[in-house]
């Protein structure tokens, strides 16, 4: 976070686990590269449905897509 205190950007590449995804992109706001861009798009659409209060079968439902 120091560097974007500064006014640096920061990016990261390569990143293939799915909760470090989520903590960079979600939690700390700064791109990433990914060899699974369709886990990203799915854990927009995860986060999409967190976002609107669906019922919890939703939600298992899209993270159980979201890793198999």
């Amino acid at each position: 976070m120091e560097q974007k205190e500064r006014g640096l950007h920061v990016a990261v590449w390569t990143v293939n686990d799915v909760a470090e995804m989520h903590w960079m992109l979600e939690d700390l706001s700064i791109p990433i590269l990914t060899d699974h861009p369709s886990y990203v798009s799915k854990m927009t659409h995860l986060s999409a449905i967190r976002e609107k209060n669906y019922h919890d079968s939703a939600l298992e439902s899209a993270a159980n897509d979201l890793v198999n």
